[in-house]
């Protein structure tokens, strides 16, 4: 919902198939590297503790990302209008 709320709406159908193909294959990756490193290590405590610590920093670069949430919608709202005016102003 973030994501659509930040994009026009001719981008978000795009935007949102990206996001969730990327989201796919990092889940398939992130799957595959635990149990390599799992083997590797012999202790899956490691590569879940591995795990958790990209799961932190993507968490984190969310909260960074959230700061500029309100400009971004903004920023939409005020594109969208001026659409919408211009649209208006050509029907008249």
């Amino acid at each position: 919902s973030v994501l659509a709320d930040v994009n026009l709406p001719e981008q978000r159908a795009i935007i949102l198939s990206i996001i969730i193909i990327c989201e796919l294959f990092s889940r398939s990756l992130g799957i595959a590297l635990v149990g390599l490193l799992s083997d590797i290590t012999n202790n899956l405590r490691i590569a879940i503790i591995l795990s958790m610590t990209f799961l932190m920093i993507s968490g984190a670069i969310w909260i960074l990302v959230g700061k500029h949430y309100e400009n971004d919608i903004l920023r939409m709202k005020e594109i969208l209008r001026n659409r919408s005016l211009s649209t208006f102003h050509k029907n008249k």
